[in-house]
């Protein structure tokens, strides 16, 4: 009898749960930055926009007349507009659009009857309103993406250093009679821009220096113009009051009081330097206290300017020009008399009352001053608004920027309400340009509250 034998079981091998390779930690993918839509017609503003601060009305004259620099860099803006199809249509929401585009459409009704008989000198006189296009299109780019308005901004501290460098030396040529020199900005525009970047200054930081190539330009300004005093005093005040850098804002009371001793002290108590700055100064007060067509303080000019301006109130306001006032084209200066008819068209005849604010009345009647004035004030409230918001969100930057947008704005309205201004490339294209980064930059602060929002609920 055989006996089966046991098959020998198959070795098993143990099971061996495999192991897997360690997990690599995630990288995020690198997020690729935004592309800046319309750089070129940025740089290029900000070339003019600097160049009309330091060199004024001789920049604004280059180029191939009737065609200019600022002609040239709003083609190019328009070129830009068509580039990005989407920019028009979030030019149309702009905050203000409506009060803005009524503004625009008023004035051009004040101007087209008048192009037949005037041709080109209608569209040189409708430019002050004109140049809101720059408004409409700064806005356009620089909300196309949510940091080019804070970049934008931000030139200011490159434009402080190389304005100041730029206007401290061209006075100092200037003054010291050398044979090389180069053209400057009039002293009332310098105290615009100089109250606008000294704002920037005391409320958004730069170098400390700084103050020190301001010290000319702020001599220059001050002792030559009232405009450019009361510009320069106001916006520093403003950036005084709404900034949170009180000790800068002595620092550069103290240095520019403190020079302006010396000047005084220095010039003997003549005609010039610190004495003049004392006089412009006294002279507006003076002029507050008293009806200036009969104060004896008030001098050949401001007697000049206002009973220019009387006459336009009262052809406005009581006369036959209400509604649409005198229009575009015709020279009002020699339809009251304050410019000969026989001055040549190469000579630059005066063709403003000396006042933006008062331009406005004369060229398109009470209605479109109404609308001017409206514009303008309910953009600074809208500023002003953001001004304290933004400090209640903790949003020091923003704050800051928008307290500056503001003291910058009203620079340019108190040298406006003196002198040839808004009407010229060297301020129009500077009022409309802040204008429009205001714009942007209520936008883009409203679209980032929101969010926050949205993301905390």
């Amino acid at each position: 009898m055989t006996t089966a034998v046991a098959q020998p079981r198959p070795s098993v091998m143990p099971r061996v749960r495999p192991v897997l390779p360690a997990e690599r930690p995630a990288t995020p993918a690198p997020q690729r930055t935004q592309k800046q839509e319309g750089k070129w017609f940025l740089n290029a503003l900000s070339v003019i926009l600097l160049g009309y601060a330091v060199f004024g009305t001789w920049f604004a004259y280059l180029g191939f007349p009737p065609v200019y620099v600022s002609e040239m860099v709003l083609a190019l803006g328009v070129l830009t507009v068509f580039r990005y199809p989407g920019m028009l249509g979030a030019m149309v929401r702009a905050p203000l659009f409506p009060l803005l585009t009524a503004f625009v459409v008023w004035n051009a009704a004040c101007m087209i009857p008048y192009l037949p008989e005037y041709g080109i000198d209608s569209l040189r006189d409708g430019a002050m309103w004109g140049y809101s296009a720059f408004a409409l299109i700064v806005y356009g780019v620089l909300t196309r993406t949510p940091e080019a308005t804070g970049k934008f901004i931000g030139r200011f501290r490159g434009f402080n250093v190389v304005y100041g460098v730029l206007i401290s030396v061209g006075l100092a040529l200037a003054f010291s009679g050398a044979p090389i020199r180069y053209p400057i900005a009039r002293t009332s525009d310098t105290g615009a821009f100089l109250g606008g970047f000294l704002s920037y200054f005391l409320l958004n930081g730069g170098p400390q220096s700084l103050i020190v190539l301001y010290f000319l330009p702020a001599v220059y300004g001050l002792s030559a113009s009232r405009a450019a005093g009361l510009a320069t005093t106001s916006a520093v005040l403003s950036a005084t009051l709404l900034g949170r850098r009180r000790g800068r804002a002595l620092f550069v009371s103290v240095v520019l009081a403190a020079g302006l001793v010396v000047i005084t002290i220095v010039s003997g108590l003549t005609d010039s330097g610190g004495r003049n700055v004392l006089a412009n100064f006294r002279s507006v007060a003076e002029a507050a206290k008293a009806s200036p067509l009969e104060s004896e303080s008030s001098d050949g000019t401001a007697r000049w300017r206002l009973s220019w301006w009387t006459m336009i109130i009262d052809d406005t306001l009581y006369g036959p020009y209400f509604w649409t006032g005198r229009g575009y084209g015709e020279n009002i200066a020699v339809v009251y008399g304050f410019e000969s008819p026989k001055v040549e068209r190469a000579e630059r005849p005066l063709r403003s009352p000396h006042s933006g604010h008062v331009n406005y009345l004369a060229r398109s009647g009470v209605p479109g001053a109404i609308f001017w004035v409206t514009l303008q004030l309910v953009w600074a409230g809208q500023v002003l608004v953001r001004v304290f918001r933004s400090r209640a969100k903790a949003s020091a930057e923003w704050s800051a920027r928008f307290a500056f947008l503001l003291c910058f704005w009203l620079a340019i309205m108190t040298n406006a309400a003196f002198g040839v201004y808004l009407e010229n490339p060297v301020g129009g294209v500077w009022s409309w340009t802040v204008f429009g980064v205001g714009l942007a930059s209520i936008h883009t602060f409203d679209a980032e509250m929101h969010g926050k929002r949205m993301a905390r609920a």
